[in-house]
């Protein structure tokens, strides 16, 4: 376990949920509303993210505390590049 891999895994996820809650609204609003949501919904991942990795590194000491990577893995249902399926290592 990695403290960087997690961080980017976690950086993917809320990616990819900001993203599907983006398209589930793209088509039922306004197009220039859609842009305000959009700026203002990667505005709050981003602050959400920032603060959650900040707490992240923390907890873990920097790395060195694997107890807490694990966890962040298994709360946020983290696939690491080491957790991949086919994958070695």
């Amino acid at each position: 376990l990695n403290l960087a891999p997690t961080i980017e895994a976690l950086k993917e996820k809320f990616d990819l949920i900001t993203g599907k809650e983006l398209d589930n609204i793209k088509h039922k609003i306004e197009e220039n509303e859609y842009r305000k949501v959009s700026e203002f919904a990667n505005f709050l991942k981003g602050k959400y993210l920032g603060v959650i990795i900040k707490k992240f590194k923390n907890i873990a000491s920097n790395g060195r505390d694997l107890q807490y990577i694990e966890f962040i893995n298994k709360l946020f249902e983290l696939q690491v590049e080491s957790d991949k399926p086919g994958e070695h290592g």
